[in-house]
């Protein structure tokens, strides 16, 4: 029964698929994360710095 083992071997296939996917997306998910604290960061220092030219 070939079909047998080949059916395994596509669940193996589908398996590591989503592992690889979900893989990435937690990879994404922190690239966005980071880029996220990034901004953040550097809008406070433009706002900072900013301020600091209204305070005469």
């Amino acid at each position: 029964m070939d079909y047998v083992k080949d059916n395994k071997q596509v669940i193996k296939n589908i398996s590591n698929a989503i592992t690889e996917n979900n893989n990435k997306k937690k990879e994404l998910d922190t690239s966005n994360s980071v880029s996220n604290q990034i901004s953040k960061a550097v809008n406070e220092t433009v706002s900072l710095f900013n301020q600091s030219f209204n305070f005469k």
